[in-house]
């Protein structure tokens, strides 16, 4: 009868020890400060590497999480200035985007978000998606590091709206969330615990 229940426990651990679905959070202080035009330049782009202190064996998702503040700049549209009502000023956002490369199949996994349309502190966490359609597995991190490529700027415009306020951002905290199935480490003793039951 004992032997049944060893087998019927080591059955339990066998089924259940080997993988668990988790989020891991992995910091990414290299993307921690400020994006915007310093005069004619724009300081927007940063490239970061990351590792995952355990390999997962499935990748569900991944996102991309920032936080910071953001100052809004400002932009108009006037096709014809000095004709009919004022121009509308319109907010003009921070667009933050990343890039992390499918090294298996060759194409890229996309994130890309903009920060709220008024000036103060932000959150965002932006789920890593395939681009045009291409083809794209998450198989590359199952080997547990990966590259961002990372922008921070004004958005797009059409020529014919001029900018008033450029708009800037600073980024406090930066993180890549990792959804997947991580092996689960298993103790020495468990097995020497289990052995001890039956002695």
């Amino acid at each position: 009868m004992r032997y049944f229940r060893l087998g019927f426990i080591l059955l339990i651990l066998f089924a259940t020890d080997a993988r668990s679905t988790e989020i891991v959070e992995v910091q990414l202080p290299q993307l921690i400060g400020w994006y915007g035009f310093d005069g004619s330049t724009c300081m927007c782009n940063r490239t970061v590497s990351f590792h995952l202190d355990r390999m997962p064996t499935v990748v569900s998702h991944v996102w991309l999480h920032l936080s910071g503040t953001v100052n809004v700049g400002q932009y108009t549209c006037d096709p014809d200035p000095g004709y009919g009502p004022p121009p509308t000023i319109y907010p003009y956002q921070m667009e933050f985007v990343a890039a992390m490369k499918d090294t298996v199949g060759g194409h890229w996994w996309m994130a890309d978000d903009r920060s709220p349309a008024e000036s103060g502190q932000f959150e965002l966490t932006i789920l890593f998606e395939e681009l045009y359609g291409w083809p794209v597995t998450w198989d590359f991190l199952r080997g547990g590091h990966a590259n961002i490529e990372f922008s921070g700027g004004p958005g797009m415009l059409l020529v014919d709206c001029p900018v008033l306020v450029w708009p800037d951002a600073t980024i406090t905290s930066a993180s890549v969330r990792v959804e997947g199935e991580f092996p689960v480490a298993v103790e020495g003793s468990t097995w020497g615990g289990i052995k001890a039951l039956y002695r």
